[in-house]
């Protein structure tokens, strides 16, 4: 699909890191509807799954139309045959980690939710971008199929 329909919801997808209530409850108060990786990979028990794989996470976010908020920023480049495969958004902080918290990312996406909807709309998919902590939106780009990865590890499943 190259382009989202113009009346396609824009739903986050945050990863584990992102998970705490007073995150989301921020989110959807700032008018964004949110999915929880806890909410979607539970073990047996109702616990969150651990080492759940980023292939999976990607084609859960696919099938579901889901944005996926990571703070893999280099998920481009090391899962880029599996998001080729996909209809998917990828939104990766600038950085993994913050000295004031996850909140710092939060906010951010707060401040670029016109931004974000507005790339829900209309970039071309499979797409990857960047947040920084100011909420821009920087260095998105259509992943197309000529992109290889860079990979050198053994790939997830």
């Amino acid at each position: 699909m190259p382009y989202a329909k113009q009346h396609e919801k824009c739903v986050l997808f945050l990863e584990e890191v992102f998970g705490t209530t007073v995150h989301v409850q921020k989110l959807e108060g700032a008018g964004f509807t949110v999915e929880c990786f806890a909410q979607v990979f539970k073990s047996e028990s109702g616990k969150p799954e651990q080492s759940v794989k980023d292939p999976k996470i990607i084609r859960h976010c696919h099938s579901a139309k889901r944005i996926l908020v990571t703070t893999d920023k280099n998920m481009r480049f090391t899962h880029v045959e599996e998001i080729k495969k996909t209809t998917i958004g990828i939104i990766a902080t600038e950085s993994n980690t913050s000295p004031t918290g996850m909140g710092v990312w939060v906010q951010a996406l707060i401040t670029a939710k016109a931004k974000i909807e507005r790339k829900v709309k209309k970039q071309q998919r499979p797409w990857f971008a960047h947040l920084s902590r100011t909420g821009d939106i920087t260095r998105i780009e259509t992943i197309t199929p000529d992109m290889t990865t860079r990979r050198t590890r053994p790939k997830e499943k």
